[in-house]
């Protein structure tokens, strides 16, 4: 019995010593290898979407015809490719730890195969290279299963026919040119390309970037200047992207790429395309999007972005980092456009100021639009930029060829390319009008065949959809371009002696470089972003009749007339026009979507100092981003109204009516945040026999403190109404009114001629304060202290100062600047003269309230003023009353003095 036991205890020894050996094998790493590969078709066009298999593995193969097989045991394989109807298979034996590469050619029937390409530039098959202007330069390809060749030139389609070679002729200019050939077939098309350029490599983009190697990672061919490609980074979580056709396309929900990039100022292009076009979904605003965001820079703190998607809608902007700092900071307030099926060429500009500039090409028409321009002086470092494309309706499992394809990148660090300049005689849009008419866009008549399909659904949400889409298509847009013919100004800097050499024809325009003193014949239009600089000369507007023509200042336009003078060239006036609520700008949208909140404003820079405007009409600056008005004078002034008041009834008549009237100078701000505001030392004046006119002041002091300073209104009368947000959205309603609080600093006029023409405007009568505060024998005493206090209402009107400056306001959408004029002062300091600063200190001087005038009448205020000199003396008097007799020809020359005596510390 012992011996059994012994004999047991020995048997299950060992088979607890097998067993551990055994699960001691199954746990050592078994050897693995990997199977890698393309799959191309004959001639080497990658085959996208093909089926890869191996044993139990199964993968498919992505843009570039790639894919991968991981971690399959050691072994003999049969790897499988399945495209359509073809298939194919080869053995391969992987061993442990190996990467075998297995590649594929498969022959397709009926699907094209590109099989070589040549160009007898370079004489061989470089696909990127250098040429000059002039040359010419011809491009072959070989090819099976061809229908026709489709050649396009910077995505426009120039050639289509069964001819397989394209001769280019290179423009004598300095540009990038993109050929592209789609290879057409009975079963598909695929795409081949080249780039070639004039530029220097001194004058090459600092990025560049045209996906010509159909690729964005793993790159081996160089761009035209020799330096290797961009390699792009995909974002984690996104889908990959595709890029057979030479350009990027999302898959899935969408995809992100990123690469490095270092610009923060200069210049940032790519095109994008909407395949299906203009497209809202079925649950319309609140449905998902298909968009493209281009993070253009992206620094520690600050990411700038552009984002444009199918249904119109624009943002541009800034993200802060953290989030918590503030989110988002959009101020382009929407520009957006309704896009055609075409390429879009988009032009971002960033100044070493912080100015931004958009500009979009429309390729099919060959025109450049100012979108937006905006100012951002923070994100001055980048690191990198970033694209998404996004698919949201793939989500949805609705229209899934409802897309946006990206391409074309470059970026010119520190290098701003403006429109060049030029000044042409020909016809503009001179405002638009609203008729009870059809105005179809013939380009959009592909929408009829795209939703054609959906008038038979049975969801009655698509059908509802659709008739909605089909009735904007046939009638909404009833505005009309109202041309006129004048003398149309674009690019930057541009100089009266420029319009004068560009025009060449002086019955339109002359200029005297001796007396500096031009002529205009005709209307003068600053196109949409221009810049005209008029420096140390006169222009003189020719008139034959009163307001025969215009000086027209368009959307985002910038005016400089610094020591000169601007008049009529007889006794006739000429008008300006400003874009805004009666002179539509912004023309992208209007062209393409009908007038929207962004057509009602100005977004211009207006600067006039030193100089004089003379005999001219119809001022109305509406919504300007800058307005600086500065030691001039603005006299024989005309009231007359040119303004259109057609719209369709409720909010757009409505929006035009709450400006309807004649104009002499008209200040309209209002939910657009404006970024300088300085009307200082400005004369106004009537034309003999015009009457007293009003100076109309519409201003959003919501979050704004706007003041005009030292300005003379002689017996005009000085209107002050409450703003309006030009533009109701979303949820908001319409009208949202804001109040008016107008400060006038020492200015002259007639009391009389202050009125309030709507109710929450006021009218705020402000004049400097002069103290001086001596000893009890009469010497002036320095470093008092001068502390000053309104008996009345000291929270909402205290003492301030002259400081003018933007400050930062949180907003449930992001952060936003808004101008402050004048900061509170409790207390300033006298100096050697005992006397209070003057307004040359800006931060010293102290202005007070006389009076605020609003539609319950006048409230007047008294202050109290205590003084603390160096050795501790004090002194007080209160009840001090300003009044019109403080005003000041000079605002540094006092004409009214408190004096402060302090006694003796003995007595």
């Amino acid at each position: 019995m012992v011996e059994r036991k012994v004999l047991l205890v020995i048997l299950i020894s060992i088979a607890v010593v097998a067993s551990g050996l055994a699960l001691y094998y199954l746990s050592l790493p078994r050897a693995v290898g990997t199977i890698t590969g393309t799959v191309t078709q004959v001639g080497g066009v990658p085959i996208e979407g093909a089926t890869v298999t191996a044993g139990t593995t199964s993968t498919t193969t992505d843009s570039t015809g790639g894919y991968v097989l991981p971690d399959l045991p050691e072994g003999r394989y049969t790897v499988t490719v399945t495209f359509g109807t073809v298939t194919q298979q080869k053995e391969v034996e992987v061993s442990g730890d190996q990467e075998v590469v297995v590649n594929f050619e498969m022959a397709l029937p009926g699907r094209p195969a590109l099989l070589s390409w040549f160009n007898n530039k370079t004489g061989d098959d470089d696909r990127m290279f250098l040429v000059e202007p002039g040359e010419t330069v011809a491009f072959t390809v070989e090819a099976a299963n061809v229908t026709r060749f489709e050649w396009e030139i910077n995505k426009l389609l120039v050639q289509n026919s069964t001819n397989r070679s394209f001769t280019f002729t290179v423009p004598d200019e300095k540009d990038i040119w993109e050929i592209h050939l789609t290879i057409v077939g009975t079963e598909g098309r695929i795409h081949h390309e080249w780039v070639v350029s004039t530029l220097t490599e001194d004058e090459a983009p600092t990025f560049f970037d045209y996906f010509v190697d159909a690729k964005y990672m793993n790159r081996t061919e160089l761009d035209p200047w020799g330096r290797p490609l961009p390699e792009w980074t995909p974002s984690e979580g996104y889908s990959p992207m595709k890029v057979s056709r030479c350009f990027l396309e999302p898959t899935g929900t969408g995809s992100q790429l990123e690469a490095a990039s270092t610009t923060a100022y200069g210049t940032w292009v790519i095109t994008f395309k909407s395949p299906t076009g203009y497209f809202i979904p079925p649950r319309g605003g609140a449905g998902p999007r298909t968009q493209i965001y281009y993070y253009f820079i992206i620094g520690p703190t600050d990411i700038y972005f552009y984002n444009k998607e199918t249904g119109g809608h624009n943002y541009f902007g800034r993200y802060y980092i953290p989030t918590e700092a503030g989110g988002a900071h959009q101020f382009d307030r929407d520009a957006g456009f309704k896009i055609t099926r075409g390429w879009y060429k988009l032009t971002i500009i960033r100044t070493p100021d912080g100015w931004f500039y958009a500009y979009i090409t429309d390729i099919d028409v060959g025109k450049t639009y100012l979108q937006f321009r905006g100012r951002d002086t923070e994100g001055s470092v980048s690191s990198s930029i970033k694209i998404n494309i996004a698919k949201p309706l793939t989500k949805y499992g609705l229209f899934p060829q409802v897309t946006m394809y990206v391409d074309c990148f470059t970026i010119y660090k520190n290098r701003y390319l403006f429109p060049e300049k030029s000044a042409v005689y020909r016809q503009y849009v001179h405002n638009y009008q609203w008729r009870q008419e059809p105005r179809e866009d013939p380009r959009q008549s592909y929408l009829y065949t795209y939703w054609e399909y959906l008038k038979d659904s049975t969801n009655i949400q698509y059908k509802r959809w659709y008739n909605r889409e089909l009735n904007w298509m046939k009638g909404k847009n009833h505005y009309w371009p109202v041309y006129r013919d004048g003398i149309v100004v674009n690019g930057r800097n541009v100089t009266l002696a420029d319009i004068a050499r560009m025009v060449n024809d002086p019955s339109l325009f002359s200029y005297d470089p001796d007396t500096r003193t031009a002529v205009c014949y005709t209307n003068l239009v600053l196109d949409e972003g221009a810049e005209l600089i008029i420096k140390n000369e006169t222009l003189r507007m020719h008139c034959n009749s009163p307001g025969e023509h215009e000086f027209a200042v368009l959307y985002g336009s910038t005016l400089r007339i610094l020591d000169s003078t601007v008049t009529s060239d007889n006794g006739n006036y000429f008008t300006w026009r400003f874009s805004g609520t009666t002179h539509f700008g912004y023309y992208l949208g209007a062209e393409t979507c009908g007038v929207d909140n962004i057509n009602y404003v100005s977004f211009s820079s207006i600067t006039i100092e030193n100089s004089i405007v003379n005999n001219s009409a119809y001022m109305f600056l509406d919504a300007p981003l800058e307005l600086t008005i500065r030691n001039s004078k603005i006299i024989n002034l005309h009231q007359v109204d040119t303004g259109d008041y057609s719209a369709p009834s409720g909010e757009p008549l409505e929006r035009k009516m709450f400006v309807k009237g004649a104009k002499a100078f008209w200040v309209f701000i209002k939910n657009y945040k404006i970024r300088e505001f300085n009307i200082d030392n400005v004369t106004f004046s009537a034309a003999p026999g015009e009457g007293p006119i009003d100076y109309t002041f519409i201003l959003n002091c919501k979050n704004n403190k706007l003041n005009v300073y030292n300005s003379d209104f002689g017996d005009g009368r000085i209107v002050a109404r409450k703003s309006v947000k030009m533009g109701s959205f979303w949820a908001e309603e319409w009208p949202t009114y804001y109040p008016c609080k107008l400060g006038l600093v020492n200015c002259r006029f007639d009391p009389e001629n202050l009125i309030i023409g709507s109710d929450d405007a006021s009218i705020i009568v402000k004049y400097y304060l002069d103290v001086r505060v001596v000893d009890e024998n009469g010497q002036p005493v320095e470093g008092a202290n001068v502390t000053v206090i309104n008996e009345v209402d000291q929270e909402n009107y205290p003492p301030e100062n002259l400081v003018i400056q933007p400050v930062n306001s949180t907003h449930k959408k992001g952060a936003f600047l808004y101008l402050y004029e004048g900061f509170p002062i409790e207390c300033t300091v006298t100096g050697i003269d005992g006397h209070t600063p003057l307004p040359s200190n800006r931060t010293g001087t102290i202005i007070i309230t006389d009076y605020v005038l609003d539609e319950s009448g006048k409230r007047e205020f008294t202050y109290t003023i205590i003084v603390t000199a160096p050795d501790g003396r004090t002194a007080t008097i209160t009840d001090v009353n300003p009044d019109p007799t403080w005003y000041r020809p000079d605002p540094n020359t006092p004409t009214y003095t408190i004096t402060i005596v302090l006694e003796s510390s003995e007595s």
